[in-house]
């Protein structure tokens, strides 16, 4: 309740300000970079490191990759955005990676496709990313000008909170739940052109960066979630 009523307090504050405000929402696709598994069972006697896993997004399956956003521009060049953004990381389990460590208290060192241990370790639901953007608007084109619109670049930087929706299955060993996540980061750059009155057309590249640690059925796993996001999108301006 506390959080909301300072939520409410900020927007009437804002709006007060005279803020120029939009919101919109975004369709696209990602690619996290290959990274290290760590998984920590202390009660199995296993603690193993998983080298170069690689992953996939499955952005056009349901549930698909999307986004939404609403920003307060409180200068002509600058504002602040909130950024919800649904991204998906699934572990490639039949590839073969370099495992290394103690697995049910013998010691191993062998490559070996990731699922003789780890049968399935994603984020299916969404790494749910939650984030408060500083954002940097500027015109490219005038009022008038051969695309018939206006065009503009938006670079945003951004931190916040994420909410992983974390499937695993390690040794057979199955756990499904949405968990609180570690905070993430993001840079991004794009352009907005004006098609109709208020009515924008978005489309941008982002970075996003999350060391997240998870819950599983038994211990925990780690990885770094580096993450590359291209989107497009729409966007109305209240004005």
């Amino acid at each position: 309740m506390l959080r909301l009523a300072i939520c409410a307090v900020l927007a009437q504050t804002i709006c007060s300000a005279g803020a120029d405000w939009s919101a919109g929402f975004y369709l696209g696709a990602d690619h996290t970079q290959p990274a290290t598994l760590f998984l920590d069972q202390p009660s199995l006697n296993t603690n193993l490191r998983f080298d170069q896993v690689h992953f996939v997004s499955h952005s056009f399956a349901a549930p698909i990759y999307f986004g939404a956003r609403a920003r307060a521009m409180f200068t002509k060049h600058f504002g602040l955005e909130a950024e919800f953004n649904h991204a998906k990381v699934y572990a490639e389990s039949g590839a073969s990676v370099k495992t290394q460590g103690t697995l049910s208290g013998v010691s191993v060192n062998y490559v070996a496709p990731l699922n003789q241990v780890v049968q399935n370790f994603s984020l299916s639901h969404g790494l749910n990313f939650v984030l408060l953007n500083a954002v940097f608007r500027a015109p490219i084109l005038g009022r008038h000008n051969p695309s018939g619109g206006r065009l503009f670049f938006i670079g945003r930087l951004g931190a916040g909170a994420t909410i992983p929706h974390v499937e695993s299955a390690i040794q057979g060993l199955v756990r499904e739940d949405y968990q609180v996540g570690r905070p993430a980061a993001q840079v991004s750059a794009g352009v907005e052109l004006r098609t109709f009155r208020h009515m924008y057309v978005t489309t941008e590249y982002k970075f996003t960066y999350t060391s997240q640690r998870v819950d599983l059925a038994v211990g925990e796993a780690s990885v770094l979630v580096r993450t590359h996001h291209f989107a497009a999108g729409l966007l109305w301006h209240f004005h």
